[in-house]
């Protein structure tokens, strides 16, 4: 494993280990590693597609808290 496949299996398996996941042996943990890369990459992908088609679009932060303030509103959930 290149070195920094070998960190990001290092903190993988630090997340298996403190969320209680310790009945795997060792061949398992490289097994749902290596699914794991595999699903980041194709989600990276799903992303530059996204990117590269236009269906992406800068984050508008204003008008995201707009919309999270008006739901809490509708659900009577105000800051005050």
């Amino acid at each position: 494993m290149p070195q920094n496949e070998l960190s990001d299996f290092h903190l993988y398996l630090s997340r298996q280990l403190t969320d209680g996941d310790c009945s795997l042996t060792p061949e398992q943990c490289v097994q749902k590693f290596r699914d794991y890369q595999i699903e980041v990459q194709q989600l990276h992908e799903r992303i530059q597609s996204s990117i590269d088609s236009g269906e992406a679009k800068p984050l508008d932060r204003q008008a995201l808290m707009e919309r999270v303030l008006g739901r809490l509103a509708e659900k009577g959930i105000t800051g005050q």
